[in-house]
């Protein structure tokens, strides 16, 4: 098995895409993933399994990974370093807990996301056309 966050060094390995997915069980547990990008397809950084998505539960899980991390992660950089881009999606608590945990990174929040808020407060409108000769 290949270490992920040593073994890939190449122009997209500077980016993270991070989404949280809830609404799994009862409980409403959040699994946050953590993926890199590669030649073969999103390769998995981390998981974490969160009660809330408020800050304080996002910055205990970063800092949890943190002190997992090897001293040569990140390219060497290590873990206090981090990555220079996060892809985000529209999590308030976890964009606030990454830029403090990993405060010289930047933060970008997903297109599929933007869309969807234009969408909802009916800002973008969206027709579809179907070609009945298709």
């Amino acid at each position: 098995m290949v270490n992920v966050r040593l073994s890939f060094q190449y122009k997209a390995g500077d980016i993270v895409f991070v989404d949280a997915t809830s609404g799994l069980d009862r409980s409403d547990v959040k699994l946050v993933h953590l993926v890199r990008p590669s030649p073969l397809g999103g390769l998995p950084l981390a998981d974490m399994i969160l009660t809330r998505e408020d800050e304080k539960t996002f910055t205990f899980g970063l800092e949890l990974l943190k002190s997992i991390l090897p001293a040569n992660a990140f390219h060497g950089g290590g873990a206090d370093a981090g990555l220079r881009i996060f892809m985000t999606d529209d999590c308030d608590g976890g964009r606030k807990s990454l830029a403090s945990v990993w405060a010289a990174s930047i933060l970008l929040l997903c297109v599929f996301h933007i869309l969807q808020a234009g969408y909802g407060m009916g800002i973008i409108k969206l027709s579809i056309y179907i070609d009945p000769n298709y």
